[in-house]
């Protein structure tokens, strides 16, 4: 009797009783590998650092409670430096150092960053792109930011803003 990878089709070889026709399915190692990873399931970690642009997850109080390398490369931290702080603090914001903390202070009201975290909090809307800046010691840094509300959580995304080209004269 023939087998097969009832995935992937390859040929597993012949079992007993070799003079029977029929095909029979089993698994091979390939499929078995890479099927066994997908039904343990996959860390949030592991699922994070698929997107290729910085993601944060937040819970509702704004303090993350994970992020992918590629946002920790962003913010120049290790991934796990980032947990627990508040958005601004991971951020750097200047803002997020004065008396009151980030969140508290008068600047907070107007951050774009909050307020779009903030609404997919409440309504459950995703937002797409928005453009924004964080003020660091180093100056304005734009970037645009997409929010998916995860059941209490939100997923944020950072996209850099690429410099223009100067023009041609």
């Amino acid at each position: 009797m023939k087998t097969i990878c009832s995935y992937c089709r390859v040929d597993l070889g012949d079992q007993e009783p070799l003079d029977n026709d029929l095909v029979s399915h089993g698994m091979c190692a390939g499929c078995a590998e890479h099927f066994s990873r997908q039904w343990k399931g996959l860390s949030l970690g592991g699922y994070l650092d698929r997107f290729e642009f910085p993601v944060l997850i937040l819970d509702d109080n704004t303090r993350i409670l994970a992020a992918n390398q590629e946002m920790a490369d962003m913010l120049g931290k290790g991934e796990r430096e980032t947990h627990g702080l508040l958005g601004g603090e991971a951020l750097e914001c200047v803002y997020s150092r004065l008396e009151e903390g980030c969140g508290e202070t008068v600047h907070c009201r107007t951050c774009t960053v909050r307020n779009c975290i903030n609404q997919t909090v409440q309504t459950g809307e995703s937002l797409h792109r928005v453009e924004c800046y964080v003020e660091q010691d180093t100056g304005r840094k734009p970037f645009f930011v997409s929010t998916v509300k995860l059941d209490r959580s939100v997923q944020v995304v950072f996209e850099t803003v690429q410099a223009a080209e100067p023009e041609e004269s």
